[in-house]
């Protein structure tokens, strides 16, 4: 989609250059070309806000009660509470979490490299994105039951790839995209993407907001700069 809007921005651009410099005579043409421009755009666009999938409270909950894999329900989870993306979600080890603070630190970051491999980044995906988000006491609570669970500790991904026995590789996106999907049918939700689980959370988090430091203090915890609005 990214590639499809920077053509169609290249190709307007080459129509104004051209209407302005008289290599098009006939307004008609110009005109006509802008309207087929904009009309795609347009439908690019529609088709961006119809996978702004938000999800209801009542429709979280029936979604969580769903899943029945302890992975993914504790993702889906913390996607839902911090609203994490999912390439930050992945990499969240265990000290990230300060349990007597009930904060989590985001720091790091993953993404898909050129061989279709996750990789973990020390960094995120951008500077505002160094975050610390403030954790409710009874999702810390959960969180911890989680970890002391599976027996994770210290540097333990809290979501390590099945494939994988050392907890060292990051959870597929792909794979978890497609289990989501099959949980959204048996909860009787609609079908949403990972990245709809942080829109939930910013939609919820928005709601809130009454005053400009509110606002602030949402663009922060999501990791946006002030003037951004659920990216």
């Amino acid at each position: 989609r990214k590639n499809k809007n920077k053509v169609l921005s290249f190709y307007l651009q080459m129509l104004e250059y051209a209407f302005s410099h008289e290599y098009l005579e006939n307004d008609a043409d110009y005109r006509k070309c802008k309207s087929e421009i904009v009309m795609i755009s347009s439908t690019e666009q529609d088709d961006v806000v119809q996978e702004r999938e938000v999800l209801t409270s009542q429709q979280c909950e029936a979604l969580v009660s769903a899943i029945c894999d302890a992975h993914d329900k504790m993702i889906t989870m913390l996607m839902l509470q911090t609203g994490l993306r999912f390439g930050e979600a992945v990499v969240v080890r265990v000290c990230d979490f300060d349990f007597a603070k009930m904060e989590l630190s985001v720091s790091r970051t993953s993404s898909v490299d050129e061989y279709g491999q996750r990789k973990e980044y020390n960094r995120t995906k951008t500077r505002l994105g160094q975050r610390t988000i403030p954790l409710c006491e009874e999702f810390a609570l959960i969180v911890a039951s989680y970890c002391k669970a599976f027996s994770y500790k210290g540097s333990d991904l809290l979501f390590p790839s099945p494939e994988d026995g050392e907890r060292m590789i990051p959870m597929e996106g792909s794979a978890y995209r497609r289990r989501l999907s099959r949980y959204c049918a048996q909860a009787g939700v609609p079908h949403i993407s990972p990245h709809s689980l942080r829109r939930t959370f910013c939609t919820n988090l928005s709601e809130k907001c009454v005053t400009d430091a509110d606002r602030i203090a949402r663009s922060y915890i999501m990791g946006h700069s002030v003037a951004v609005d659920n990216r």
